[in-house]
């Protein structure tokens, strides 16, 4: 008790600003990685650490050299993983946007308005054999590709929907992306990946 009193007296000014500097970056940090693959890539990084230390705790030896090695190599190939984020944190940063707010995510009766306007929309643009891509971002966010596009930040309907994808009118030319219950943003054009 008589220590843990000692570290409380010396908890001061500059150790509070500490502790909230470190906070908010931290914060910062996991919010400019939410909504991108680099989320489950973290995760994975998470699950190896734990088996590298399950694998020392146990006393396995040759997991636990294989790991070693593992480590090291993941130093050398994290910057080459994540630099998407890494180049997109130093953009903010050079902007000044650094520290922003994050909007929550979309409740059950939203969702299921959302569903409803996009079934809409789609059975108005097959009759009217109208194309229209509409991406939905979900758990594997699509943040480094957003950026690319240009800013709509509209509340989903299908009237708003159709009318993007009516031929000859300036947006129709690309895809949309619908983020919680707005449309976020489009795109001029999005690449597709094909595996050969």
């Amino acid at each position: 008790m008589a220590e843990l009193l000692m570290q409380f007296k010396a908890f001061n000014w500059q150790a509070i600003i500490d502790i909230t500097v470190v906070t908010v970056i931290l914060y910062q940090l996991l919010m400019l990685i939410k909504g991108t693959r680099a989320v489950q890539l973290i995760k994975g990084l998470f699950i190896l650490l734990i088996i590298s230390f399950l694998s020392r705790k146990l006393g396995l030896t040759t997991l636990t050299w294989m790991l070693d090695k593992g480590w090291t190599m993941l130093l050398v190939a994290l910057p080459v993983v994540f630099q998407p984020e890494l180049r997109r944190a130093l953009e903010q940063l050079g902007r000044g946007k650094f520290i922003t707010m994050h909007p929550g995510t979309v409740g059950s009766e939203e969702y299921k308005k959302l569903i409803e306007e996009l079934v809409k929309c789609a059975q108005v643009l097959t009759q009217s054999r109208i194309g229209g891509l509409i991406v939905i971002e979900k758990l594997t966010g699509i943040q480094e590709f957003v950026d690319t596009g240009i800013k709509i930040d509209g509340v989903v309907s299908s009237e708003f929907l159709i009318n993007i994808f009516i031929p000859n009118s300036p947006l129709h030319d690309g895809a949309v992306i619908i983020r919680g219950d707005r449309v976020a943003y489009r795109f001029p054009k999005i690449v597709v990946c094909r595996r050969i």
